[in-house]
């Protein structure tokens, strides 16, 4: 009885506080930007049967990877009768960590770097569970619905895998099947260094992320190496790889409309240099 009554006194104290103070608590629950991959996925009507029924918030946005992925010799996805691969989006990472990895070797096929379960906040009251519901969303997969997830439009990051982009656009407009318009709520993309270069630098956006109408922000990831005890050396060098990318990115835009905003970046998350969108170069 005596802790129940203190859990009420708790509660009520709570209640107490003023609002915008509540809802800068429910904030600081949420976890930091995480990387979404388009990866190969695995559906299987099995899977999916024993998703069935009521569900807690938890397992609606769970990103459990594949387990069991399976590819002939020749490289194509496996059909059978108990299932299929296909591309679709899933959580992989937080940001923090990611760039502490060398993503760029990433392909579809790999398992996430870690587990990126939803918003807490999502669970505890319905006025917390409210609040969240105005700063993230579910993407619904409808070839899998247990895939499906609760992201951040304005803080999660899409990030496209080195096969995709050697590939081509054709992997891109797959993986928008299941998702419809929905890809239109992600809005900014982290691209390495490589891959920029490889497509022309701002030809990336055009080829890789028309798919995606609702991205707004683009960063690319400048290359670096360390240089121990002079910090302020690296920083110069990247500030000027920086401005030389910037140069020859404007170039490549000469007549064309941009509607992307490109940051360039490092590890650490500093731009070292912007590049506008809306006007003609």
């Amino acid at each position: 009885m005596e802790s129940r009554a203190k859990n009420r006194n708790k509660h009520s104290s709570f209640a107490r506080l003023p609002v915008e103070i509540r809802t800068k608590i429910w904030a600081e629950t949420w976890p930091e930007p995480r990387i979404i991959e388009v990866r190969e996925l695995w559906s299987s009507s099995q899977h999916e049967t024993q998703r069935q029924g009521p569900q807690r918030i938890l397992d609606e946005s769970e990103t459990a990877s594949c387990r069991s992925l399976d590819h002939s010799e020749d490289g194509n996805r496996e059909l059978n009768d108990e299932g299929s691969f296909y591309l679709g989006l899933q959580l992989t990472s937080s940001f923090s960590s990611w760039m502490q990895h060398d993503f760029g070797h990433r392909v579809t096929e790999d398992e996430p770097l870690e587990e990126c379960p939803p918003p807490i906040s999502l669970q505890i009251c319905r006025e917390s569970r409210a609040f969240t519901l105005q700063h993230f969303v579910r993407i619904k997969d409808s070839i899998s619905p247990s895939r499906s997830f609760y992201f951040s439009p304005r803080r999660d990051i899409l990030c496209l895998s080195r096969d995709i982009v050697e590939t081509g656009a054709e992997e891109v407009e797959e993986a928008g099947c299941c998702y419809g318009a929905q890809l239109n709520l992600i809005q900014s993309s982290l691209v390495e260094l490589y891959d920029w270069n490889e497509a022309m630098g701002p030809a990336y956006c055009f080829k890789f992320l028309h798919r995606f109408k609702g991205i707004k922000l683009v960063r690319v990831l400048l290359e670096s190496e360390e240089y121990d005890g002079f910090e302020g050396y690296r920083v110069r060098e990247l500030a000027v790889q920086a401005g030389q990318r910037k140069i020859k990115d404007e170039a490549l835009l000469q007549g064309l409309a941009f509607p992307w905003t490109v940051e360039y970046v490092d590890r650490t998350g500093n731009v070292h240099a912007r590049l506008y969108p809306g006007r003609r170069l």
